[in-house]
């Protein structure tokens, strides 16, 4: 029998090839090289077949092999920049689609890889200029209209996305991928009623879509039915136990419920898979955010900031964390890289317009809301940051719109507490106290509810008993022994109250002088702390419980000094950030350093502590009314009095074991006599007045903190006694509070 012609072979390799049969086509390709070594459709489809038999690196070596008797091959080019584009060598990639181009510039196909390799490359303008191009030639191809559809998402225009996703589910109702981003949109839109229908009819026609199961899932989750979201996960998992996104799903719904050890464990399944997978780190970030591990989620992001910064996620994660370590600077210029990558997205303008109201920027902030109201109409956070700024000139439209929103059976309890919230302040501006009280009543109702969700729990108990603890403890003998063996150091300079006493006024009057830096809340007592008893169990060979006894009890001075060097370092540091070489003093206002008096005496027993006292019925009604993101023991009034109690209990402890330890410095007599008030805290840390400190509002430092209309304005008095018409709507708060008002000054 004769050998099969050039022609046979040729014939009998494309139909092998056309049925997919890669076992007979590739010994055909054998043969047909030996047979034919001198021409280049052997090489050709001896590449296509390792092609398609997914051997990448063969294909290269054959396809290049074709190419070198034809460099103009349109079929080799194409065929071997897929080749390289699977082995992530998108330059070659790129080159070789180039190259088709330039041959036939309305090659479709090529257009279309050529798009795709550079979505994969991340240069998303170039991308949609190939697709565009490619829709001018054949506008019915849904194929092309997804892959500019993805263009534009990655390039921000939403609503031009979502245009194109929609003609491309038209031309074709079965493209998953254009179903599926569209999808994604109404997600990220938080139109979630068109969110689960889309998923749902996704699922129907293909019960093995993963991704419609994680789109379902995290609509029922931003509905706040944390159930209802693992069950669309679970339902997946059964049929796909390894994929990255599916995992990064459940640890995000982990960290929803407040689960974070659980959170990681899913987060680090899916980068054991795919290590450099974009959500699983942004996950990974967000776990430490929650363990209060703020420097180490700003490092984990920096290190990744080459594959992720492209992605505006990646900038608003870093903002949070950020923001949470006291650098709210940082947390703005996060945001403003977000906006540009993402300008359609009103959650943006929202986490932009509390940051511009803490900096006093109040026009800023107010144009931030407005354009968010602007890309969503319905957007509640706008709106409560209206509100909240606003007060009583909030425009009747928002305010109907709070009403009209409120109606809504299937809102989120987290976002009716916001509305309810907002509203409260409307009212009350108003004066109308009887409405704003009921908001206030349901504002905190709402919150409770959408937290508890997410594991928010307050275990009135337990704070009682750290309270007995210290009291048993810090005894005016170990408050003495600190004066032997703690760090000389009087730099820190410590701002302690309950939220809302005035303990921002009292650290932005101290900041404008030049030898005084403020830096906010910091947890920095807190974290030096834990270090010394860790410290302290390594040393003497103790268990961490036993070391939490001793460490104190019988302190050690080596390693309180270790630790104080530690928490200077930190401090000297912000110094330097701020560029502000001529400070002395580092203010640091975290309320709840109350609870640590004890603690800083022994630590720095030189460091100045400054009581910010107030008015415990205001302070009490503004905890009320401020729908705060940490602070769990403001929504339910029982919670809210014992807290008062436990803080007056503990304020008259530090009081007792050391009387000349902190200065005690009232609201209300500071703000109406500012001068007095103001020189009285310099003098207490030991620096000569400055005029610059009676105009503490000018500064134009970014605070962190819910008092921010009151540190942007000069001194007013329309902040004491608003407790006063409350008093008979809302009794339960304000009357124990009267009564501890007796023994409190």
């Amino acid at each position: 029998m004769s050998s099969p012609s050039f022609t046979q072979f040729k014939s009998k390799l494309m139909n092998a090839l056309s049925a997919g049969d890669l076992l007979r086509a590739g010994e055909l390709t054998e043969q047909f090289m030996l047979r034919f070594p001198d021409k280049p459709e052997p090489y050709y489809f001896s590449g296509l077949h390792a092609l398609l038999a997914r051997e990448n690196e063969k294909a290269v070596q054959k396809l290049e092999a074709a190419l070198e008797f034809d460099d103009k091959n349109l079929n080799v080019l194409l065929n071997l920049g897929v080749a390289y584009q699977r082995l992530g060598e998108m330059n070659a990639a790129t080159q070789a689609y180039l190259a088709v181009l330039a041959v036939e510039p309305d090659h479709i196909q090529a257009l279309i890889n050529l798009g795709s390799c550079h979505y994969q490359t991340k240069s998303f303008l170039e991308c949609k200029e190939a697709f565009s191009k490619a829709a001018s030639l054949a506008p019915d191809n849904s194929t092309v209209i997804s892959g500019l559809a993805d263009a534009e998402r990655s390039l921000g225009n939403w609503r031009k996305a979502i245009q194109l996703y929609k003609r491309a589910i038209a031309i074709n109702p079965d493209d998953e991928r254009a179903n599926n981003n569209l999808t994604l949109m109404h997600l990220n839109l938080q139109h979630l009623g068109q969110v689960k229908e889309a998923a749902r009819k996704a699922i129907e026609k293909n019960p093995e879509n993963i991704d419609a199961y994680i789109a379902l899932g995290r609509a029922h989750i931003a509905e706040e039915s944390y159930e209802e979201g693992m069950d669309a996960f679970a339902s997946a998992f059964e049929k796909e136990q390894e994929h990255p996104e599916l995992l990064t799903a459940i640890g995000n719904n982990y960290l929803n419920v407040g689960d974070h050890s659980e959170a990681s464990s899913w987060f680090n399944k899916a980068l054991s898979l795919e290590p450099s997978l974009p959500s699983a780190i942004l996950g990974m970030a967000q776990c430490l955010d929650k363990h209060d591990l703020h420097g180490q989620g700003i490092a984990l992001l920096n290190e990744n900031a080459e594959t992720l910064s492209t992605l505006p996620q990646y900038w608003v994660t870093l903002s949070d964390l950020y923001w949470n370590e006291g650098e709210a600077d940082e947390a703005l210029l996060c945001l403003e890289k977000a906006r540009a990558l993402a300008p359609q997205q009103a959650s943006l303008y929202c986490k932009m317009g509390g940051i511009l109201s803490s900096s006093g920027n109040v026009e800023g902030a107010d144009s931030c809301f407005r354009q968010a109201l602007a890309e969503q109409e319905d957007c509640i956070g706008a709106i409560s940051g209206l509100a909240t700024l606003k007060k009583s000139s909030l425009e009747s439209s928002h305010v109907q719109k709070a009403h009209e929103l409120l109606e809504k059976d299937t809102l989120p309890d987290g976002a009716k507490g916001s509305l309810h919230s907002a509203l409260s302040y409307y009212y009350s501006g108003n004066k109308d106290f009887a409405s704003a009280a009921a908001h206030m009543a349901e504002a905190n109702r709402f919150q409770w509810a959408s937290r508890a969700r997410q594991g928010w729990e307050y275990q009135q108990d337990s704070h009682r008993q750290v309270i007995a603890t210290n009291k048993q403890l810090f005894t005016r003998q170990l408050i003495e022994t600190g004066q032997q063996i703690g760090h000389p150091s009087d730099m820190p300079v410590f701002i302690v109250g309950m939220p809302r006493s005035g303990t921002t006024l009292t650290e932005q009057i101290m900041a404008r002088h030049p030898s005084v830096l403020g830096v906010g809340e910091r947890n920095y007592a807190v974290i030096a702390l834990q270090a010394y008893q860790h410290l302290y169990a390594e040393k003497f060979s103790l268990s961490h419980a036993e070391a939490k006894k001793r460490s104190l009890a019988e302190p050690d001075s080596d390693l309180l000094h270790r630790v104080a060097e530690e928490y200077l370092t930190s401090l000297r540091e912000q110094i330097e950030k701020a560029n502000k070489p001529g400070v002395r003093y580092v203010v640091d206002k975290m309320p709840d350093n109350y609870m640590n008096v004890g603690w800083i005496k022994l630590l720095f027993p030189n460091a100045s502590i400054i009581h910010a006292r107030r008015d415990m019925r205001d302070v009490a009604m503004s905890c009320w009314q401020t729908q705060f993101g940490m602070i769990r023991w403001a929504c339910h009034i029982e919670h809210l009095v014992a807290r008062f109690e436990g803080y007056l209990e503990m304020m008259t402890h530090w009081q007792s074991v050391c009387p000349d330890g902190f200065l005690n410095s009232d609201y209300e007599a500071l703000i109406e006599d500012q001068e007095n008030g103001s020189r009285r805290l310099l003098e207490h840390i030991g620096l000569p007045w400055d005029d610059a400190c009676l105009k503490f509002y000018e500064s134009d430092r970014l605070v962190r903190t819910a008092s921010i209309t009151q540190v942007r304005q000069p001194i007013y008095k329309t902040s004491v006694a608003k407790w006063a018409p409350y008093e008979e709507l809302i009794p339960d708060l304000i009357r124990p509070l009267s009564a501890l008002m007796k023994v409190y000054r």
